[in-house]
């Protein structure tokens, strides 16, 4: 081969091989935790766990930081952060810098109410999962709550609606799959009202885009408030329920499921002394965690302000997929009311 076609047959390697590395999730991503009131006067804060570390970090806080549900990391480095921020439909997202030291509001178009969960779409808008906005109205004339899936343009400049409801009540959570998008909600069947665990309301939707729809993946039987989510590579999910009880259902603490869509089977796959209320999960490190907001891990118990406690509560579990067993992965003083994990690199 002359040396030219060598040359140019080499670059095309190191090209593909870089392109390829590119896409890989980083070898050993920074565990990122949400916590919605551990910054203290009202306030959210991040923390970080290192791989190999014991314990964790105080990555970032702010006086903007109110009521932080979500945090994804952008291209720069950079990451951008969900907050609830009012109670009675103010949902607002705020850019954070790399080192999590400065923060500042993005100025979005009007619209999010109650805004929980957020995704990059493979096209590099982002997919915003909101529990309370009605804005289309639609909610209002059928009397009834709704939520919306939202359409964030990747320029940041527009909001569009993906999914309102009916038939969307309590969307929960998305995730996506390739070019699919898959959207729960947590009470899409449910009548008058009326919370009946013997119907099974909720369920998962794929979403499509065009025309706009949402087809039914998988519906659920005895959840009362699934919140997150993780699609197996079989096509299962493990669900994670905020308040299905398998031990005493008036109980409420929660637990995490497996729905098969193909058999149409919900099933309990796992469950701890220490759950109270599990709402999220993640894979990280070949790791299945999930993430208690009010678990007691370290037996701290109450303090008497009112609040019932001032830290230390909260606690993050990880489940062996095989066989469902639970332990105790990460606990902190320094937690309040974890909500939710991420990967990122810093």
């Amino acid at each position: 081969m002359p040396v030219l076609a060598q040359s140019l047959s080499r670059l095309l390697l190191a090209t593909l091989s870089l392109a390829a590395c590119a896409c890989q999730e980083p070898q050993n991503p920074v565990l990122l935790i949400v916590d919605q009131n551990a910054g203290g006067d009202d306030r959210g804060a991040v923390f970080r766990k290192n791989p190999g570390a014991d314990g964790v970090q105080l990555f970032a806080t702010s006086n903007l930081l109110r009521q932080p549900q979500d945090i994804l990391q952008q291209p720069d480095g950079s990451f951008l952060v969900l907050d609830y921020y009012k109670e009675g439909g103010v949902g607002k997202v705020f850019q954070l810098s790399k080192d999590g030291k400065k923060c500042e509001e993005l100025k979005l178009p009007k619209g999010l109410v109650d805004p929980y969960q957020f995704e990059y779409a493979p096209d590099g808008s982002i997919w915003i999962v909101d529990k309370n906005a009605d804005p289309l109205g639609l909610g209002k004339k059928a009397k009834r709550k709704t939520g919306t899936l939202w359409r964030l343009s990747k320029d940041r400049s527009t909001l569009e609606v993906i999914a309102t409801g009916p038939p969307l009540i309590a969307p929960s959570g998305i995730l996506f799959v390739g070019d699919d998008a898959f959207l729960m909600d947590a009470d899409v069947f449910q009548k008058n009202g009326m919370f009946d665990p013997k119907v099974g309301e909720g369920a998962i939707f794929r979403v499509h885009k065009h025309p706009k729809k949402l087809e039914i993946v998988a519906r659920f039987e005895r959840l009362m408030s699934p919140l997150g989510m993780y699609r197996e590579a079989s096509g299962t999910y493990l669900v994670v329920d905020v308040n299905a009880d398998p031990v005493k259902p008036d109980r409420h603490h929660g637990a995490v499921y497996r729905v098969d869509p193909k058999a149409k089977t919900t099933k309990l796959f796992a469950n701890h002394d220490d759950f109270r209320d599990p709402v999220n999960c993640i894979m990280w490190q070949g790791r299945f965690l999930v993430v208690d907001a009010n678990s007691d891990p370290l037996k701290l118990g109450e303090d008497g302000s009112g609040f019932g406690f001032t830290g230390g509560r909260g606690g993050i579990y990880e489940v062996d997929l095989k066989t469902g067993a639970v332990k105790l992965f990460l606990a902190s003083p320094q937690f309040v009311n974890p909500l939710r994990l991420r990967k990122a690199t810093l």
